[in-house]
């Protein structure tokens, strides 16, 4: 494998698998307080409540995934990096449109912008999230500078 002209890296998801873990965790020992406090039907159904909250919040910190995306001469290698497994796929460069700017909100009424890679096979991947437009258009800049594309990042319509 030939040295990557650039890396880039989303590291978010460790931020939700370390709060699944912790509220993993804190059930355990609320379990084992019932257990051994003997606290009944109510601390065995607070210890259900948390127990079935803290496995959806495990089903989904399972499916978020650390993203590496390494660009070089031979392609574009996309890595993610999941608790229990790892997915790579390679794309040439030439199924890499580039990358680009794109203004989401941020559920609470701000701008949230995303550096969005479009590929011309397959859905597009989300780079980075940033909440300054700026850091958004370097992010995208240099990602398509790497790639060998020209294109502007700033020159893309925001969704709505």
């Amino acid at each position: 494998m030939t040295p990557a002209a650039a890396r880039f890296r989303n590291r978010r998801a460790v931020i939700v698998w370390g709060f699944a873990l912790l509220w993993d965790a804190a059930i355990v020992l609320l379990a084992a307080i019932v257990r051994a406090e003997g606290a009944g039907w109510k601390g065995w159904l607070a210890f259900g409540v948390f127990g079935l909250a803290g496995l959806g919040l495990s089903v989904f910190a399972l499916k978020a995934p650390l993203l590496g995306v390494d660009v070089g001469s031979s392609g574009v290698t996309v890595t993610r990096r999941y608790p229990l497994w790892r997915s790579q796929q390679v794309w040439p460069l030439s199924d890499v449109a580039g990358a680009k700017v794109v203004e989401e909100s941020d559920g609470e009424g701000g701008a949230y912008y995303v550096c969005r890679i479009e590929l011309r096979q397959a859905p597009p991947i989300d780079l980075s999230g940033r909440s300054r437009r700026q850091d958004a258009e370097a992010e995208a800049a240099r990602f398509n500078t790497a790639a060998g594309r020209r294109r502007d990042p700033r020159s893309q319509p925001a969704l709505p």
